[in-house]
Parts: C-alpha cells; sequence; structure tokens
C-alpha cells in the first residue's frame, strides 16, 4: 500500500506566480485599451444613416447583437458591456432611433438614452479645418466661448496625458491634432471639455500601426501632423456623394502628393504650397499672386525650405495616413484642378504644360 503521507506537495514558485501576475495584468492591459478603442471610436468613417427601432421589452443583449448585425456597431460585446459600466443598460428607450455607423459606441448609447434630448447637440467639425473655425462653430452651437477655446488650445501642458504631444515643439499649440469628426456636445461646456474630446478622437483613430511606422522611420508625430495638414488642404474635396472607387482614388492622390513632398524635403527643395501661405494670411485662395509668392512670411513654403512652423488645420485619418506612408514616387510637381483632382509631373516642363492645360 503506498504511503501517501510521504508524497511531496508541490506549490508554485513565486516566480511561477509573478509570472502568471505579469501576464494577467498584459492581458488585462490589452483589453482595457482595445474596448476604450470601440467605444470612442466609430464603425466607419463616413456617415451611414440609419433608423433603428427597438421594441418595448427587448433585452441589452438582443439590440446590442442587432446594432452589430446593421454595422452601426463594431462589437456586441463592448456595447453591453460599457452600458452596464455606466449603469444604463436599463433606460435604453424603446421606439425609433436615428443613428450612423460615424458615431461612436458613446454617442449611440447617449441617443439610445435620450441623454442627448436636453441639453446636448451634434456637431461636424470638418476635415481640414482650422482651430479657428471650429471655434466658431462652437460658439455659434452655444458650446463654448471662441475666445477660450482658442486661448486653451495654446496650452498644451494642460494635456500631457497624450503621449503624442509630446513631439510638439517650444510654443506649439493643439492645431492638428483636434480630430475632425462628428461628435455630442454638452451646451455651454468648458473649453478642457470639448478638447479632451477631440484629442481622446485623434488618440483612438492615430492607430499604434501608424505610430509604430513613424518610429521605424524615425520621424515625429508633429511632422507627420503637419505635413498631413498640408495634403489635407491641398487635396482636400467634398466628399458628400463620392462613391467608393471616388474615395480610393482620394486616397490615392493623397499619398502621391505625400511623395511629391517628401522627395521635395528631401533634397532641401521648397514644398511650394499655396496653402501654407493661405494660413498665415488667413485666406484660402486657389492660386496665389506672384505679390503673394515673393512675401516675407514664415509660412510662405516657397521662400523657405521645410516644413512650416505649425499645422495649418486639422487632417483627417486618411491625410494622416497618407503622410505616415507616403506613395514611393517619381513625382516632383502635381497641381490641383478646378474640381480639386491631383495631377502629377515628373518635371517641370511636364507641370508646366498641365498648368496651361488645367489652370487656364
Amino acid at each position: 500500500m503506498k504511503d501517501y503521507s510521504r508524497s511531496k506537495l508541490t506549490f508554485p514558485t513565486g516566480k511561477t506566480i509573478l509570472s502568471t501576475l505579469v501576464l494577467l495584468a498584459v492581458a488585462s492591459a490589452a483589453m482595457a485599451v482595445w474596448s476604450y478603442q470601440k467605444v470612442f471610436s466609430s464603425t466607419t468613417d463616413t456617415p451611414n444613416q440609419f433608423q433603428f427601432e427597438i421594441p418595448e421589452g427587448e433585452s441589452l443583449s438582443v439590440t446590442a447583437a442587432r446594432l452589430e448585425e446593421d454595422g452601426i456597431i463594431s462589437s456586441a460585446f463592448v456595447f453591453r458591456a460599457y452600458a452596464v459600466l455606466r449603469s444604463v443598460a436599463e433606460k435604453i428607450r424603446a421606439g425609433h432611433h436615428n443613428l450612423d455607423s460615424s458615431m461612436t459606441t458613446a454617442e449611440i448609447l447617449d441617443v439610445l438614452t435620450g441623454k442627448n434630448d436636453s441639453d446636448e447637440i451634434r456637431l461636424t467639425l470638418t476635415e481640414g479645418d482650422r482651430a479657428t473655425e471650429f471655434a466658431g462653430v462652437l460658439e455659434e452651437a452655444g458650446v463654448v466661448s471662441a475666445s477660450i477655446f482658442l486661448s486653451e488650445i495654446k496650452k498644451p501642458e494642460n494635456f500631457s496625458e497624450y503621449e503624442f504631444l509630446n513631439s510638439l515643439p517650444v510654443n506649439g499649440t493643439l492645431e492638428g491634432f483636434l480630430f475632425p469628426d462628428t461628435y455630442l456636445f454638452h451646451r455651454d461646456s468648458s473649453a478642457k471639455e470639448v478638447l479632451v474630446k477631440l484629442l481622446d478622437a485623434f488618440d483612438a483613430r492615430f492607430e499604434p500601426l501608424l505610430r509604430k511606422s513613424l518610429q521605424d522611420q524615425n520621424r515625429q508625430v508633429y511632422d507627420a501632423v503637419t505635413l498631413a495638414s498640408i495634403i489635407e488642404a491641398e487635396v482636400g474635396r467634398n466628399t458628400e456623394g463620392l462613391t467608393i472607387a471616388d474615395h480610393q482614388k482620394l486616397s490615392e492622390e493623397r499619398r502621391l502628393v505625400a511623395g511629391v513632398f517628401m522627395n521635395r524635403l528631401a533634397v532641401g527643395h521648397p514644398l511650394q504650397s499655396d496653402a501654407t501661405l493661405g494660413y498665415a494670411t488667413g485666406e484660402k485662395k486657389r492660386q496665389l499672386s506672384a505679390e503673394d509668392i515673393q512675401s516675407e512670411n514664415a509660412y510662405n513654403t516657397y521662400q523657405h525650405n521645410g516644413l512650416p512652423p505649425t499645422p495649418i488645420g486639422n487632417p483627417s485619418l486618411d491625410s494622416l495616413r497618407a503622410a505616415v506612408n507616403p506613395a514611393d514616387t517619381v513625382y516632383f510637381y502635381f497641381l490641383s484642378k478646378p474640381d480639386g483632382e491631383a495631377v502629377f509631373a515628373r518635371t517641370l516642363e511636364e507641370h508646366s504644360a498641365n498648368k496651361a492645360l488645367y489652370l487656364r
């Protein structure tokens, strides 16, 4: 008969326990980041409107599953967890709700619970617009004073928790990092509350792969955002009504424009962007005059090599992606036709011929 009294019991070592705890902590952190991005990012970049009906007595699980099936949210699990976390699962209202897939999970939950029926307003901040233009839209809607908003963007030290702001130069502002999107804002918000929403959106959309790509290229986030803002201004056009093919063409143009600018930066050739000079003057001209081009201004990229001192607007995710991963191209010149389409050239002679053809 075996003597069990002499069997040795083995216990996990301290090293094994520590390794297990570390793995659990890493997994929990990864899940938290993933869930955060799901809650504060939308399913699509472009609006796709739905009228969504919730029958009386429908469970949270069924509602979440149907939202995911319709492509309005990307994760039913995250929707349910967030509703429970906010203690609003029982507040979701039966009836018809106007939703679209450009809304975040948090915004959709606000609509379904009626939170935005009283003191909230839905606003779209347009891709490529400057902070001054955002400020005007916000003030007109009664969200926040334009002057206070513009004063707060000059204090990036108040937002030190955002790692992507670490590359800001001395006296840099939040221009360029105010992510253009559709938001729900409380009326009479503080400037900081509004800016946190915009910076949270940038943080969620500026994907880890983009950040890693910049690191691999030994490039700064601030420089990429500055370049993206120029791309947005040079190759931006009304995206309403564009087909999927049109959007793909626009994305390709932006990557090619990014490639042209990177080619110029590599050899110390001026960027010669009309949009950068327009930022300093406050004008948005399709073409500059000879007098404009000769003017002395830090944003005059005809007279000064390299990037301008700051971003010249707040770029879309598409332009950010183009700036981070520009096309490898032989083109050195481009122009924008009156309809906004970009036309490219390898030589000055080709570029001059394009100008004569399209800018008469």
